[in-house]
């Protein structure tokens, strides 16, 4: 009878645990699922995207003095199938506004440092089958009631990331998300990356992104690099032409 008994406990303890697990993995995969509808969905609608940028890029060295400053301004035309053109219009570097010959060739670095590629974010049809999720919990972002959802991609790649994406449990909208690349260089000690995202004209766009890289080379090299990048005039729908990027795809 004893013996019974104590089954019956394990039984019942057993469904107690299993239960809580089994209806978590479902929500899990039903705010996935919704989430990537919704980004869907907003791909769908914006055709083009034409908007404001400002960066704010900063160097320091190993006593936190800073090596460069760089302020600038850039208007961004973006088309629906990823085509992206940026263009420079002021650059502040050290306090002097760049000019002329001066202001190409800093244009001309930066477009050089830019990564050409794309990172496969976890929500998009191209990283469908490519990351694993959890749910970490919920909490409330920018008076808004999120899910925190964690993300790990299966691939050790530079264009796959790791982090924590806040998912509005409203409207299934990405309100904030934290990562880093899924495979660093031997060189990064730190790489910190974040995008913050604001409602403008019924959607959820980017409104800051922020990286804080710190790369160190042994007793040899030290450089800290810390960017914010913050985009505003959203204008959606405007029929970009595609002469916009002909330079680019040259």
């Amino acid at each position: 009878m004893k013996r019974f008994v104590a089954c019956i406990v394990v039984f019942f303890v057993f469904i107690l645990i299993e239960i809580p697990l089994i209806c978590q993995e479902v929500e899990l995969k039903e705010i996935v699922k919704k989430a990537k509808e919704q980004q869907r969905k907003i791909n769908q609608e914006i055709k083009d995207a034409v908007f404001d940028a400002k960066f704010v890029y900063k160097e320091f060295g190993k006593k936190d003095e800073i090596k460069k400053d760089v302020i600038g301004y850039r208007h961004i035309y973006k088309k629906q199938d990823g085509r992206q053109f940026e263009e420079y219009l002021r650059l502040i570097v050290n306090g002097k506004e760049l000019t002329g010959e001066e202001f190409d060739a800093e244009v001309e670095e930066w477009k050089d440092n830019s990564r050409s590629d794309d990172i496969i974010m976890p929500l998009s049809p191209e990283g469908e089958g490519a990351y694993e999720f959890s749910l970490l919990g919920s909490e409330v972002v920018k008076d808004i009631p999120v899910w925190v959802v964690e993300f790990k991609s299966k691939e050790k790649k530079e264009d796959y990331i790791n982090g924590k994406g806040y998912i509005s449990k409203d409207t299934y909208d990405i309100i904030k998300a934290e990562f880093e690349p899924s495979k660093k260089s031997r060189v990064v000690k730190n790489i910190d990356l974040s995008m913050d995202y604001k409602h403008t004209q019924g959607y959820w766009m980017p409104a800051k992104f922020k990286m804080d890289l710190t790369i160190k080379i042994s007793f040899i090299f030290y450089l800290n690099i810390k960017i914010e990048d913050e985009y505003s005039n959203y204008k959606f729908n405007t029929g970009i032409v595609d002469s916009v990027f002909k330079d680019q795809e040259e």
